[in-house]
């Protein structure tokens, strides 16, 4: 449409899409090597075709269509698993790097409220 700037790239499988006019800014980020757009993106736990899902033949997220555990699944990026008992990916990252080989000192906030994404076995949102 004439209100999205074209792009083209190569290398990977997604190779022309656009960005609207009013973002600008993102398409020069993106000109400069400075963003990047991730497609494709959703909550399956592995690739799959509309076959194999439709035949049960693939693993599933949970609640597949209920928008608050899609919420969770997205902020543990483990949708196959019930409830916020995976942790945020965010929080298991933190409690990652506290206990790697650097032992670095992590903290992990939340500037919207309540949210999994930041909370980890041992790391709590703040």
């Amino acid at each position: 449409p004439a209100e999205l700037n074209s792009i083209t790239t190569v290398g990977q499988n997604c190779t022309s899409f656009g960005i609207h006019k009013s973002l600008d800014f993102i398409n020069t980020l993106y000109g400069r090597g400075q963003a990047a757009f991730v497609s494709n993106v959703g909550n399956l736990p592995e690739p799959t075709s509309m076959s194999a899902y439709k035949n049960k033949e693939a693993m599933r997220c949970f609640n597949l269509y209920s928008h608050n555990d899609q919420t969770n699944g997205a902020q543990t990026l483990k949708c196959q698993d019930g409830g916020t008992s995976a942790m945020g990916y965010g929080g298991r990252v933190s409690d990652a790097l506290a206990a790697g080989e650097h032992q670095f000192r992590t903290t992990s906030f939340s500037i919207g409220g309540f949210a999994i994404w930041p909370s980890g076995f041992s790391t709590q949102a703040e």
